[in-house]
């Protein structure tokens, strides 16, 4: 028994391998400063698969600390971690896009015609 479970495991593991082989890590870093277009542009370009654990992995500086401190809340609250790109772009858009940036866009867009 013990013996058919650790084949298991080995071969769950090379699993995990091989769709980590198919991921490509080209993702831009994420600093968190406060540029939101930088931001926006960043959101943009990160790819379908994995992306919650991927644009983590390249979070840094204040990024790296404030999805730490977020995740470490979460689970200290009892509440799921963030798994879906849907979830982490809600976040991260309530974090690092001011409640103005919509309606300064609007404006724009309404003194151009």
């Amino acid at each position: 028994m013990a013996e058919r479970q650790r084949n298991r495991g080995q071969r769950e593991c090379g699993r995990i391998n091989d769709d980590l082989k198919n991921i490509k890590l080209a993702i831009l870093p994420f600093q968190g400063k406060s540029n939101l277009e930088a931001y926006l542009e960043w959101e943009k370009k990160i790819e379908r698969t994995k992306k919650v654990k991927l644009a983590a992995i390249e979070f840094s500086g204040y990024a790296m600390i404030w999805w730490d401190q977020l995740t470490t809340s979460r689970r200290r609250n009892g509440e799921r971690p963030i798994s879906t790109w849907v979830e982490m772009k809600a976040v991260m858009r309530r974090r690092f896009i001011p409640s103005y940036y919509h309606r300064e866009l609007y404006q724009k867009l309404q003194n151009l015609s």
